[in-house]
């Protein structure tokens, strides 16, 4: 990801990604192997998750590594994709 640049608008993706799912911030923290506070982080878009994390909300929501991935690095920010 050195090429790569952090996506600006990921963190409301996922709060709607987690709205339109029906989960809690609890239940997508717990999913997740990690506290209520590091969803409201990443929401407010303070943290950008690791490759692990970035695998584990694949799974979580069912998504292709490659979407999750290229809502939150792209090379340009022209270049983000959305996820809802």
């Amino acid at each position: 990801m050195i090429d790569s640049h952090p996506c600006q608008g990921y963190g409301e993706d996922f709060l709607r990604l987690r709205a339109s799912k029906s989960m809690s911030k609890e239940q997508v923290a717990f999913l997740l192997g990690e506290d209520v506070r590091f969803i409201e982080r990443l929401e407010s878009e303070k943290i950008y998750p690791s490759s692990y994390l970035m695998n584990k909300i694949s799974e979580v929501f069912q998504m292709d590594i490659k979407v999750v991935s290229g809502r939150i690095w792209c090379k340009s920010p022209s270049e983000c994709s959305k996820w809802v």
